[in-house]
């Protein structure tokens, strides 16, 4: 599976190390990065240098998508302005919620998202974002927190 942390924001390490720790170790995992601060020797990751623009950034994710035609991605954070456009370069998208689901029935970010997110299979941080989600009658399968499954993890290795 191709994974693209979109945003890279370089404090989002853990939360993707915890990730991965969450997934079978025999499959071929590849993550898209655009910070070095996010590199961690325990997953395979492919820094992609970008400009810190939306636009740019949005570029350099189409030439990814294109690189990688017909596979599924799978964005572990993203650009909602942009994403619907990348339904043009992947049919199989899905995301990771952090902080991308609105809050409101009512305002412009549930509107856009109930348009043009239709084809995007979401999976949730919270059942609450999920319930949010299937209320606006969208693709959304909660999952919870990596962070929470690393610290049990963790805790079973101290045992």
């Amino acid at each position: 599976m191709i994974f693209i942390d979109w945003i890279s924001t370089p404090s989002h390490w853990y939360i993707n190390f915890a990730f991965f720790s969450n997934l079978p170790k025999n499959h071929n995992h590849k993550l898209f990065l655009f910070s070095k601060k996010l590199i961690t020797k325990d997953i395979n990751c492919v820094f992609k240098k970008s400009k810190n623009n939306r636009f740019w950034r949005f570029l350099d994710i189409v030439k990814i998508c294109i690189s990688i035609r017909n596979k599924p991605i799978f964005f572990l954070t993203y650009d909602p302005f942009f994403l619907p456009l990348i339904k043009l370069f992947s049919k199989k998208i899905y995301t990771y919620e952090h902080n991308t689901v609105p809050e409101k029935m009512i305002n412009k970010h549930a509107f856009f998202q109930y348009f043009f997110f239709k084809n995007i299979t979401r999976y949730t941080q919270s059942i609450g974002q999920r319930n949010f989600l299937l209320k606006l009658k969208l693709n959304a399968i909660y999952l919870g927190s990596p962070l929470l499954n690393l610290r049990l993890k963790k805790k079973k290795n101290y045992r």
